[in-house]
C-alpha cells in the first residue's frame, strides 16, 4: 500500500511505501533500498527519499508522482504515437542508467512506470491540506469520500519515470531463470534460457508501447496473439512457453539459430534435430505490420509506418540487436 504523506523535513508531499511487516516483506524492502541507493538519482527513475523502520514495518519514502500506466491504459485506452514515442524515450534513459550501474530491472511493465505530474484530483487534495504543527497531539477522522479523476492532458503525459527496482538483478547475477518478467512480457531469451541483460528490459518496453498504442496487448496470457490468434496447436500437452515462443515468431520472423543452440531450456519445445516445435504443427506468420494494418485504427500509412519504426526495435529477436537501442 501506497500512502501520500505530508514530510515534515522539507515541507513537501511524498510517497510512503509500507510493508507487511514479515521478515521476508523486510528483507525485499531492504534490497530495494540497497538497490536505490546504488542506482542513485536519474531524472527518469523514480527518487527515494527516505526509509526508516517502525513497528516491525520497513517504510520507504520515495517523491511524490502521478499514476502507473496500467491505470492511464485503463482510462485512456489507446495514447497518440507522439506521446509513445516520448515515454518510450524517457523509460530507455532510464534503462540506459541502470546499464551504467550494472543493473537489470527484470519488471518493467505499466505499473511500474509512473507519470511524472501527479494527478488533477491529488494535486486538489495537496494545494488544499495543510498540516498540523509536528509537535501538535492531533487525530484526525478518515472522511471516504469519492474522488474523480480527472483525465491527463496529452502535454502531461509525455514525461514518465521508472519505479520499483525491488526485482532487480545484478548483471553477473542472471541465471537463465524463468522468475523474470511480468506475464505478459516474457522476453525469446528468458524463454530459451538463453543468457540475458537489460535487452529483457528493453523487450518489455516493446510490448508496453504497442499496449498503449493500440489499447491491446502484444500476447494474452494464453501466449496466443490477442489480434490474430495464429497459432495452431497440435496437443494438449503444449506448454505456455512453447506457444508464447511460436507467437513470437510468427509476429517477428525465426528465432535466431545460435538463441536456440545455446537456450539450456530450447530442447523443452523444439526439437533440435529438426527444427521444429514439439507441439505445434505449423505457423502462420503475420508480420508486426500486417497485424497493424488488420487493427485498422490508423489515420494513415505513415502512421503505421512510423509506429513500426518505433516498435521494431525495442522487439528486435536478438538481445544484442535490441540492446543497441540504448547504446
Amino acid at each position: 500500500m501506497v500512502w501520500l504523506v505530508w514530510d515534515y523535513t522539507d515541507n513537501t508531499f511524498r510517497a510512503m511505501k509500507a510493508t507487511k511487516g514479515s521478515e521476508d516483506a523486510n528483507d525485499d524492502a531492504s534490497d530495494e533500498i540497497e538497490i536505490n541507493q546504488h542506482v542513485g538519482e536519474h531524472p527518469r527513475i523514480c527518487k527515494l527519499v527516505d526509509s526508516f523502520l517502525s513497528n516491525g514495518h520497513q517504510f520507504l519514502v520515495f517523491e511524490c508522482l502521478g499514476v502507473g500506466l496500467d491505470f492511464i491504459s485503463h482510462h485512456h485506452h489507446r495514447l497518440p504515437i507522439h506521446v509513445v514515442e516520448s515515454m518510450v524515450s524517457n523509460i530507455l534513459d532510464a534503462i540506459r542508467h541502470l546499464k551504467k550501474k550494472g543493473i537489470i530491472h527484470t519488471d518493467i511493465k505499466e505499473a511500474n512506470v509512473l507519470v511524472s505530474k501527479v494527478p488533477y484530483h491529488i494535486r486538489k487534495i495537496m494545494t488544499t491540506y495543510r498540516p498540523p504543527p509536528i509537535d501538535a497531539v492531533v487525530s484526525v477522522p478518515f472522511v471516504k469520500s469519492e474522488i474523480t479523476y480527472v483525465p491527463y492532458t496529452e502535454d502531461e503525459l509525455v514525461d514518465v519515470k521508472l519505479a520499483d527496482l525491488g526485482n532487480f538483478y545484478y548483471d553477473d547475477d542472471s541465471d537463465n531463470s524463468f522468475n523474470v518478467q511480468s506475464d505478459g512480457m516474457v522476453s525469446p531469451e528468458v524463454i530459451l534460457g538463453y543468457d540475458y541483460d537489460q535487452a529483457i528490459d528493453i523487450w518489455s518496453v516493446g510490448c508496453i508501447a504497442y499496449a498503449l498504442l493500440t489499447g491491446n496487448d502484444l500476447f494474452d496470457c494464453a501466449g496466443k496473439s490477442l489480434d490474430s490468434g495464429v497459432s495452431y496447436v497440435s496437443s494438449d500437452t503444449m506448454t505456455y512457453m512453447e506457444n508464447r515462443l511460436a507467437c513470437i515468431e510468427e509476429l517477428l520472423g525465426p528465432i535466431p539459430k545460435h538463441m536456440i543452440e545455446r537456450g539450456i531450456h530450447s530442447s523443452r519445445y523444439i526439437d533440435l534435430h529438426t527444427g521444429k516445435y514439439k507441439h505445434i504443427d505449423h505457423l502462420i506468420p503475420q508480420p508486426l505490420r500486417d497485424r497493424l494494418i488488420d487493427l485498422d485504427i490508423w489515420d494513415s500509412e505513415e502512421e503505421i509506418d512510423r509506429v513500426c519504426s518505433l516498435l521494431l526495435p525495442l522487439l528486435a529477436l536478438d538481445p544484442k540487436e535490441r540492446l543497441g537501442c540504448i547504446a
